[in-house]
């Protein structure tokens, strides 16, 4: 990928931005019945990697990219404020121009004191109510299945995605106390069907053959709504860790270049590290959610001082007591509801020392 700032269409030395890449990825399916209880066992797992990635970015570049963002920013704005925009010239219209700036400035104040008036709230109240019990009917009562999906969705106009997603688990959660044929169907452990009744499903989630044809039209109805994303799976929340997706970078760099006045690119810094390691992993079962991140190895190069004594501007410490180690310089691990009981939120960061030199060019 390259960015050419000159009238010809051709790249030019220093307009490439992106150098090509060499990237693998590997998925894989546990098809196991049986509930995986191993935290290195998911039931879903993604591992990709690359091989490089090498930025580069002259300042000819760097200016282009903020003038575009400038743009894209200026006309967020002109959309946002176009219902109010007067539409007529600036001269002899003064007081239209005044007014469509005052009222660019209150409306978002408004929409928001709006919201926290009393009654908004009891209007919203009742009409979260009047979603929970619309959406219970429709799960219990396939016979109007139909007639109540037209109105719930006039009623999902004025909601917003986290209200729809927190009503129907609430509706499902009294569904599921209220009938015993779905709670019976819940705490059944899952048996595989035969090959000629089991569905297309059932090759990629085995634990699904119990839900088959030989199920009444209500029960398929409310299994049907149950395993809905709001609710996931029925067998899947057994599982330890339901998803775990991994990414590695070997190594990446990053360099920043300079025009000169004779029309030269010379380099002015260089970003260099080396495995970078992402992880994103998803415990259905205690509804878990863990990220981390690691760095090996980095350093920041200077190429606009000659001859320095000094070239790399931050690099790994060597000059520290005891032996040298290879751990990353930086780890960062968080996990959301973690399996102690006295914490919501687990955060921790472990980082090795760094040499930082001071170098007026390349702050400047």
């Amino acid at each position: 990928f390259y960015w050419n700032f000159g009238p010809d269409l051709e790249p030019e030395p220093g307009s490439s931005v992106l150098e090509p890449i060499s990237a693998s990825v590997q998925l894989t399916h546990n098809k196991s019945n049986m509930p995986l209880s191993s935290l290195n066992t998911p039931r879903f797992a993604a591992f990709l990697t690359l091989n490089s990635l090498d930025l580069t970015l002259s300042n000819k570049q760097y200016h282009l990219l903020a003038q575009i963002l400038n743009i894209i920013d200026w006309q967020r704005r002109i959309k946002m404020n176009r219902q109010w925009h007067p539409g007529v010239p600036l001269r002899n219209n003064a007081r239209l121009w005044w007014q469509f700036a005052i009222n660019a400035v209150k409306a978002p104040i408004a929409f928001k004191m709006q919201r926290l008036s009393r009654n908004f709230i009891m209007k919203r109240a009742s009409l979260l109510v009047k979603y929970v019990s619309m959406y219970t009917a429709m799960l219990t009562k396939p016979e109007i299945k139909d007639l109540i999906k037209i109105d719930l969705k006039e009623l999902e106009k004025g909601l917003e995605y986290d209200e729809i997603y927190i009503m129907r688990s609430l509706a499902l959660a009294k569904v599921k106390r209220s009938s015993p044929l779905l709670a019976r169907a819940t705490q059944s452990t899952p048996t595989p069907s035969e090959p000629e009744t089991s569905s297309y499903w059932s090759s990629w989630m085995p634990a699904w053959a119990w839900y088959s044809s030989n199920q009444s039209d209500n029960s398929e109805q409310l299994s049907t709504e149950a395993s809905d994303p709001v609710d996931y799976s029925l067998f899947f929340d057994k599982d330890t860790v339901f998803a775990k997706i991994s990414a590695q970078l070997i190594q990446g760099s990053l360099k920043l270049l300079e025009y000169t006045a004779d029309g030269a690119a010379a380099p002015l810094v260089e970003f260099n590290f080396n495995n970078l390691s992402l992880g994103a992993e998803y415990r259905l079962k205690t509804d878990t959610i863990v990220l981390s991140a690691s760095l090996k190895d980095v350093t920041l190069n200077t190429c606009s001082t000659a001859d320095t004594l000094f070239p790399h501007v931050v690099s790994r410490s060597t000059i520290r007591p005891g032996p040298r180690t290879d751990n990353p310089v930086i780890e960062v691990y968080y996990e959301h509801n973690p399996v102690s009981p006295s914490l919501d939120i687990l955060v921790r960061v472990t980082t090795q020392p760094l040499d930082i030199v001071y170098n007026e060019n390349v702050i400047d």
